[in-house]
This record gives C-alpha cells, sequence and structure tokens, in this order.
C-alpha cells in the first residue's frame, strides 16, 4: 500500500470491475459505464486488486416520522422496509432492526420498536408520538467484493441510491472489510468518506422530499439577545404559520385526528405568541390578528371536542361492569356519525377559501416593518415570563377548599402560556435552569390537560343523555361512563393540585431571574 500515490498519478492500476459467474452476476460491467464514484477508487487500489460486481436489488421503503415532523427536522431519517424481510433504519446514524411487521402507526409510545439502539435514538429525538409516512422512494442497492491481486476477498462494498418520486438519487456508500484487512482497506474507506459523506446525502434527500414536508422541517428561526422585539416575533409567527399551512391539507382530508390536534397546537402557539409579546404590534394589528385565530380555532372547536370524547368512551367503555355496557356500541355509531356529520362542516368551510385568503391580514402584518419603538427582544422576554410566573402563583393561592373546575382550567391556560414563553425563544435562556422548568411544564401541562378533557367529556355525554332520554340501555352506558370520568377528575384534580403548589415554590421563584441569563453551552 506504500505506492498507492504513485499509482494515483501514474493511473496504472487495474480495472476495477470484472464479471464473475453466478445467478446474481449478469453481464460484465465496463468501466466506462461503471459508477462515477466507483471510477475514483482506481487511482487508490492496489495493483491487481479487483472490484467485482455481485448483484442487484430493488426495495421500496418509507420514510416516517412523528405528526410533529420532531424527528425530520432533528436531521434524522427512519425509514421503513415493509417487503420480505421487514426492516427499519435510522440515518445517518446508520442503526438497523430487524421487525416482525411494519411499524405501527397507532401507538403513543415507542415501546413498539426493537431493543437497542434504534429505539433509544429514535426515544430521545421524539419522546411519545405517532408515525405516519411522509414520503415513499425506491431502493436499488449494488454489491461488490474487492478482491486482492490473489483473487481473495478483502470487504464487502455497497452503492446504494435512495430516490423519491421527483426527487434526486441520493447515494449512501458502505465498506466492510473481512476480519484481518481493516488497515489494508483504510484508504478506501477514507476516499468513500470523503466523496459519499451521509449527513450531506441526508441534507440532500430530505430537501427533495414535498414541499409541505420541508416548510415542517424548518428549524425554528435563530434569535439573537440583541435582535428587535418585532423582527424576532414576526419570524417566528411566521414559521408558526408555515407549520399550521402543512397540516392544514391533513385536516381536510381527514388523515388523522392526531394532524387535527398539531394543527390546533399551531394556532394556539401563534395566538399566544402574539397576545404575550403584544407590545411589538400596534392595537389595529393586534386585533386583526387576534379576530382571524379565533375564528380559524372556532372552524375546528367541536370536531376536536367530538376526537376527545370518541376516544375517551373508547377507553373507559370497557371498564364499566358487563351488564352496564348494552348501550356502548350505540353510544359510538352515535358519536361516529356526529364526527362526520361535523367533519364534512369544518371541510366545507376551509375549502371555501384559499389558506392564502383566510390568513392574508396575518401574514401581511407581519410582513410589515412598522410599528412601535423597537426594543431587543430580551428585555421583552424577562418580565413576559416573571409576569406570567406571578399570576399562575396567585391564582393558585387562592384556591382553597373543594378544587373547582374552572380554577383548575384557568391555571391549565396560564401554565400553557409560560411554557409557550420559554419555548418560543429557548437561545435567550440559560440551560442549567430551563431543563427542569420545562420538565415540571410539560407534566403539568398534561396533568391538566388530561382533566380538563373529562370535564368536557362529561359535558358531552351529559347532553348525549338529554337528546335521548327514552333509551335506556344507552342512559344506563352513559351514566356508569360519566360516574368512571367524574371518579377519574377528582383523582386528577387533588393530584394536579399539589403539583401546582410544589412548582410555585420559593425556591422556583428565586431561580426564574437566573433564567434570562443567556444560553449556556
Amino acid at each position: 500500500m506504500e505506492n498507492i500515490r504513485d499509482k494515483k498519478e501514474n493511473g496504472d492500476a487495474t480495472d476495477i470491475i470484472k464479471p464473475e459467474a453466478g445467478p446474481n452476476c449478469g453481464r460484465s460491467k465496463e468501466l466506462k459505464n461503471a459508477d462515477p464514484m466507483l471510477r475514483r477508487l482506481r487511482p487508490i487500489l492496489p495493483e491487481g486488486w479487483n472490484v467485482i460486481w455481485v448483484g442487484k436489488e430493488t426495495r421500496p421503503f418509507n420514510v416516517l416520522d412523528s405528526y410533529d415532523g420532531s424527528l425530520l427536522q432533528s436531521g434524522s431519517l427512519l425509514l421503513e422496509f415493509p417487503e420480505k424481510e421487514a426492516t427499519a433504519e435510522l440515518l445517518p446514524k446508520r442503526i438497523e432492526a430487524r421487525l416482525d411487521g411494519p411499524l405501527p402507526r397507532n401507538v403513543f409510545e415507542t415501546d413498539f420498536l426493537p431493543d437497542g439502539a434504534l429505539r433509544k435514538i429514535v426515544q430521545g429525538r421524539a419522546g411519545a408520538w405517532r408515525l405516519r409516512v411522509c414520503a415513499r422512494g425506491m431502493e436499488t442497492a449494488e454489491r461488490y467484493r474487492i478482491e486482492n491481486e490473489d483473487r481473495k476477498g478483502v470487504a464487502r462494498l455497497q452503492l446504494r441510491r435512495l430516490k423519491c418520486r421527483n426527487s434526486p438519487a441520493v447515494i449512501d456508500v458502505r465498506l466492510g472489510p473481512y476480519r484481518g484487512y481493516g488497515r489494508d482497506t483504510a484508504p478506501i474507506r477514507a476516499l468513500l468518506e470523503e466523496i459519499a459523506p451521509f449527513p450531506e446525502a441526508t441534507a440532500l434527500f430530505r430537501s427533495s422530499l414535498p414541499a409541505s414536508m420541508r416548510s415542517l422541517m424548518k428549524p425554528p428561526p435563530e434569535v439573537r439577545p440583541d435582535q428587535g422585539d418585532r423582527t424576532a416575533v414576526s419570524d417566528l409567527a411566521r414559521y408558526i404559520l408555515d407549520r399550521v399551512r402543512h397540516f392544514e391539507p391533513g385536516v381536510v382530508e381527514d388523515e388523522d385526528p392526531e394532524i387535527l390536534h398539531q394543527y390546533r397546537v399551531s394556532l394556539r402557539r401563534m395566538r399566544s405568541l402574539t397576545a404575550l409579546l403584544k407590545q411589538v404590534f400596534t392595537g389595529q394589528e393586534r386585533e386583526t390578528i387576534r379576530v382571524c385565530l379565533k375564528q380559524a380555532m372556532q372552524i375546528t372547536n367541536r370536531l376536536r371536542d367530538l376526537d376527545v370524547q370518541i376516544n375517551e368512551v373508547r377507553a373507559l367503555g370497557p371498564s364499566i361492569p358487563d351488564a352496564l355496557q348494552t348501550g356502548l356500541d350505540q353510544i359510538m355509531q352515535r358519536l361516529r356519525g356526529e364526527r362526520e356529520l361535523e367533519f364534512q362542516s369544518v371541510r366545507k368551510r376551509l375549502e371555501a377559501a384559499e389558506f392564502e385568503a383566510r390568513f392574508g391580514p396575518v401574514s401581511a402584518i407581519l410582513d410589515e416593518n412598522k410599528g412601535p419603538v423597537p426594543k431587543k427582544i430580551s428585555d421583552l422576554l424577562a418580565p413576559a415570563i416573571l409576569k406570567r410566573y406571578q399570576k399562575i402563583a396567585q391564582d393558585t393561592a387562592k384556591i382553597e377548599g373543594e378544587i373547582k373546575p374552572n380554577q383548575l382550567h384557568g391555571l391549565r391556560v396560564s401554565f400553557k402560556k409560560l411554557r409557550y414563553l420559554v419555548d418560543f425563544f429557548p437561545q435567550l435562556l440559560c440551560r442549567d435552569p430551563v431543563k427542569p422548568l420545562l420538565k415540571d411544564l410539560k407534566k403539568l401541562q398534561t396533568l391538566l390537560g388530561r382533566y380538563n378533557d373529562l370535564c368536557v367529556l362529561e359535558a358531552l355525554l351529559l347532553g348525549q343523555a338529554r337528546q335521548h332520554p327514552g333509551d335506556s340501555a344507552a342512559l344506563m352506558t352513559l351514566g356508569a361512563i360519566i360516574m368512571q370520568a367524574h371518579q377519574k377528575r377528582d383523582r386528577l384534580a387533588g393530584k394536579s393540585i399539589a403539583a401546582v403548589r410544589d412548582f410555585c415554590s420559593e425556591e422556583r421563584g428565586d431561580l426564574l431571574p437566573n433564567l434570562l441569563g443567556g444560553s449556556e453551552d
């Protein structure tokens, strides 16, 4: 191997492609027709070494992502190869796992993933999530064997092309030295890493996905502490509006209730951003944004409530006594019928006007540079976080004796707004105190959100009972489910208020000012 560089200059290495007998080997490939990447191996191969074409395979794949786009946005690709021996692969980590079948789509936890590195990486990226197919493509894999001058195999070489429809192919090259030949093949590995760095290919592959997916995968805009408040808020609001635009076709097509949920979360985040940091807009601009986003949310309010109701009845129904389950199928049938009618209404309203027409006034405001005298965004963020925390502490102190649903509902809204403020501009916050704060905020938001879902369920089921007073079987089942929901709600109320009081400790209040000192490495 010591004269490799001389060979590169003189170009006297042996041809690297030649035929091999066997059922998978087709005709000989001449060097001029070989892949350009393989031809670049020629100058560094020792004299007498050859690259032998072994075979070629093609198979379809799915690109999977969570509904909020967090996995693709993190820079990872989760590929599912469903045919033959089903496998899942995480790129660019190149972690592969065998599956018993396709990855489930309707599981909220990642427990369905095989044990090992794949599950660990995915859990770290996305947490609790659901999967969906965001793109489909075809993989073409050509296998080669590198032989030395004695015709002994020294390494396996695989050249993969991953291609989605109407997009450029992405090349992935893998070299697997046989035992004892790692040092001899090191120059080949170095060249392959130089000419086919997979992280760059991953970026190319992501860029070749549909435009709606690319907008979802964009990272949030970077914010500097000295950046103007209007610019920072408008940039982030445009980013969130892109996510709303991405999710709306899935709502119109009724792809999955989780898409509707993410659509509403994006609208809510945008509404909170423009309301909590309202100083950057004029009074008329604030009113225009408020009315536009309120109308957008109202379109899907009842549809989302029915989704929650159906999920809760499905979860609580089997837990009531068998004798009281006689009306369960009838209740579910009615709920699904109501949901279908409501979905058709939502679909008509969303299709009645183009997205740009409905959100055009908001986009125009975000693109407008005029407004109040700009301040640094860091100066605006600090008082907003402290003000929201103080409101939570004051509202918590007022809760005595029996806990009322409207009190916990108010706390839920306040905690949601505080979490959004912390989430909006993480670059401006110290990393050490913000991690435990976000962890506690997510826990509280989950508890209070679950409590609110059960309150909504009770109200909707009582409405169902009033609509069908003569149906005794359905009334018995409704009564049993309402009782189950009420008991669960009471348990959650005590647990939630205890967690809220723990959050509003003096220690937390002392730590909050340190949150705003800038991001730490």
